[in-house]
């Protein structure tokens, strides 16, 4: 078993990187890619009574199983196959 090296007469320089350790942290940060996040839209809708019940019981079943769950999150992804449909055949 290898001997651990000693730290003896270090100080602090015990807790910080040598010059060469920090470059290459540095340079490996700058090269992950952070995710670009779009801001969403506002947009009011009138839905009819039943139809927001239903919106209403969905997003709380959601709900329980995601404390994110958004009703926004559950119309963008009924849209999303309706426009999709939409915009094709206009073309």
């Amino acid at each position: 078993m290898a001997k651990r090296t000693s730290i003896t007469g270090k100080g602090a320089d015990v807790f910080f990187l040598d010059k060469e350790e920090a470059r290459k942290q540095s340079e490996e940060q700058d090269m992950t890619v952070t995710p670009v996040r779009i801001k969403p839209v506002k947009v009011t809708i009138y839905l009819p009574p039943d139809l927001a019940s239903q919106l209403d019981q969905a997003w709380l079943r959601r709900k329980l199983k995601s404390k994110k769950e958004t009703k926004s999150h559950i119309v963008s992804e009924a849209l999303k196959p309706f426009l999709k449909k939409e915009l094709s055949e206009s073309d």
